[in-house]
């Protein structure tokens, strides 16, 4: 984990990496959750959810997610291991955590392309019963001109 860390800042960093925050930061990040919870702790003393809603207390709800996503580009070098300011951390360190798998990423990139080839087919049958459509119309209006007026 984090070797500087006291045993309260991991007391505390536990509790937080259990918050929504935390657990999509670190996805966003590639990072557990409690890395992403003991770096907000040591660059901001408290949590990335109560740094979020410090920040956003003035500001309309949907602000927040603008401010969470400067929050977490903020983090981004304390969690890999090149923040200058609060001296430096080898990355290796605090990636020790939970590293999302590989394969879970690649499964989910696998299925939107074959969502996105269904999606391609459904869009060309669509085209085409919109045409095929048209067409009877067309032979509708047609057939329509052949019938005498008076009946």
């Amino acid at each position: 984990m984090w070797p500087t860390a006291s045993r309260a800042d991991l007391q505390a960093a536990h509790v937080d990496a259990a918050g929504q925050v935390e657990q999509r930061a670190a996805r966003r990040l590639g990072v557990g959750a409690l890395t992403v919870a003991l770096a907000a702790r040591r660059l901001w003393g408290r949590s990335l959810t109560e740094e979020r809603d410090g920040r956003s207390a003035q500001e309309p709800r949907a602000v927040r997610g603008h401010v969470t996503r400067g929050l977490i580009a903020e983090l981004a070098p304390v969690v890999n291991g090149r923040d200058e300011r609060r001296g430096a951390v080898q990355g290796d360190v605090l990636r020790s955590s939970a590293q999302p798998q590989r394969s879970s990423v690649l499964d989910r990139l696998a299925e939107n392309r074959r969502l996105r080839a269904e999606l391609l087919l459904a869009r060309d049958d669509l085209a085409l019963a919109i045409e095929r459509l048209a067409y009877a119309l067309v032979e509708l209006a047609e057939l329509r001109k052949r019938i005498p007026a008076g009946r």
